[in-house]
């Protein structure tokens, strides 16, 4: 997919004002306008590609050629989107897919009916800001320097237009994680949860969902420590399935381990980091 650079308007060491946004069961979604459609926008790292829905596309040029992901994801075809503006950015992107189940409430648990999803390809575009446990979500032009407030950061290296982190267990294991904001869960391939010497486990329902990906294996959630050589909560409840969801990671690394702290990325700089170590929040629906 073409990628565009996002445009400046803001000086890089200036912080803009945060975004409408809403937050729930560790998803976080932002209020976006895409031509004359504005509307509420999942924010997934772990999306590939930015999606929309049939009634969000209406009147946009659509776009030659069928999605690859068709047949898996129920895409419908490709459109050529205006300009997305969140706050006082705008990103261009040369495509975006078309989900048809989007026109209905795609995540029904979060009660949040929505325009699209932001996917790497735009998300990868800048530097975000994201504190899900405040309400809070800032977007910003690309800089080499790090804020200050970004104690801890960490190399984000880019696999199949996702983008992916390595982490290391208490145990030495490293693993490479695909970072989703898709979802707030911990996943883990259970090959790799052996090798770390995870002992004991509480199954847990057969079929698990996560992100809209069912897993016709049982699943089993393990309390272990999880050291990244930074600031990761210590103990965490880490989903471990027969096999991650692509082949190219160990796992998946979701919200549910930032713990009240705020996570950063800048894609085309290649970091990602954490700041902040406030209250943590209960995963729960927000008001409407």
């Amino acid at each position: 997919m073409a990628l565009a650079a996002l445009l400046p308007i803001l000086a890089p060491a200036v912080l803009p004002e945060g975004l409408p946004c809403r937050t729930a069961n560790g998803r976080v979604y932002v209020r976006a306008r895409a031509g004359e459609a504005l509307g509420w926008w999942l924010v997934d790292t772990g999306a590939t590609h930015t999606v929309v829905s049939p009634r969000t596309a209406h009147g946009w040029p659509r776009a030659v050629g069928v999605p690859r992901e068709a047949d898996a994801y129920g895409l419908s075809g490709w459109a050529v989107p205006p300009l997305i503006r969140l706050g006082g950015q705008a990103l261009r992107l040369g495509r975006a897919a078309i989900l048809p189940r989007l026109s209905e409430r795609f995540l029904a648990e979060d009660e949040v009916f929505i325009s699209g999803i932001l996917g790497w390809d735009a998300l990868g575009q800048g530097r975000w800001r994201l504190d899900p446990a405040r309400n809070t979500v800032h977007v910003m032009a690309s800089a080499s320097r790090r804020p200050a407030e970004v104690k801890h950061h960490w190399p984000l290296e880019a696999r199949h237009g996702s983008p992916v982190l390595r982490l290391r267990h208490a145990s030495g294991r490293q693993w490479a994680m695909l970072l989703d904001t898709g979802t707030d869960a911990l996943l883990l391939r259970a090959s790799e949860a052996r090798l770390a010497g995870w002992q004991g486990a509480e199954q847990a329902q057969a079929g698990a969902r996560l992100q809209g990906l069912a897993s016709a294996q049982p699943s089993w959630s393990w309390k272990t420590r999880l050291d990244s050589r930074g600031p990761l909560s210590a103990l965490q409840t880490i989903l471990v399935a027969a096999r991650a969801p692509m082949d190219w990671v160990d796992g998946v690394l979701g919200t549910g381990f930032l713990s009240g702290r705020t996570l950063w990325w800048d894609g085309p700089s290649g970091w990602w980091g954490l700041s902040g170590t406030g209250p943590h929040r209960p995963p729960g629906r927000d008001p409407a």
